[in-house]
């Protein structure tokens, strides 16, 4: 509990400092690295050089929840299309990836070009059903993991719906890293009075 008390009052201490910098605490987005949910997601695990982010959201998206404490942090979405949790997120600093199959840097037909960050390697593990009749319901389940220094972010999938075809397309394009380069420099930058520490628990849901 002093933990978090104290992970408040820095979040108080940096909105009074930084008040022009539109933190968001449940929105880690790319282009807002100095965003508190960033900023808890690098506390959270603290050894992490990227931790997961996204740049925008497909129509018919909703950030549905975010939770960070001590050793794990995680998103999840909603989608009219591809189902209430459709897809969640998770950083920890390490996982197991099982029975998935390391995909090969570059271009590979089971995941798009565009998930091929640098300083990553990646696993797959997905069962996938595409309709091929007007009005049939197709599903992509099972989890991309994405190791690297420090860390390691699953994305974990139970889509369903017509749609789900342009799935892991659709989240290649949306969803990335954040450097922890980039995140000291842009913290640095926006609000030098803050600091970071560990996170016991703090959790933040949007309003319906």
């Amino acid at each position: 509990m002093r933990r978090l008390i104290s992970l408040v009052a820095i979040v108080g201490l940096c909105v009074s400092a930084c008040g022009g910098a539109q933190l968001a605490v449940g929105e880690p987005r790319c282009d807002s690295a100095a965003g508190w949910a960033v900023l808890l997601e690098f506390q959270a695990v603290p050894s992490a050089d990227l931790v997961p982010c996204f740049h925008g959201l497909q129509e018919g998206w909703e950030v549905a929840g975010f939770e960070a404490r001590d050793g794990k942090a995680r998103l999840w979405f909603n989608s009219g299309l591809d189902g209430s949790r459709f897809l969640e997120i998770l950083l920890e600093e390490t996982c197991e990836v099982g029975d998935a199959e390391m995909v090969p840097p570059g271009r590979d037909p089971r995941l798009p070009l565009a998930s091929d960050y640098p300083g990553t390697t990646r696993y797959i593990a997905i069962e996938r059903f595409t309709p091929t009749k007007v009005g049939e319901s197709g599903f992509y389940r099972g989890s991309w993991f994405f190791q690297f220094a420090g860390g390691c972010v699953t994305y974990v999938f139970n889509a369903a719906g017509s749609e789900v075809e342009g799935l892991p397309d659709q989240v290649a394009e949306w969803l990335g890293f954040v450097p922890r380069s980039v995140y000291a420099q842009q913290l640095q930058e926006d609000c030098p009075e803050c600091s970071t520490g560990g996170a016991e628990r703090l959790t933040h849901q949007p309003s319906p």
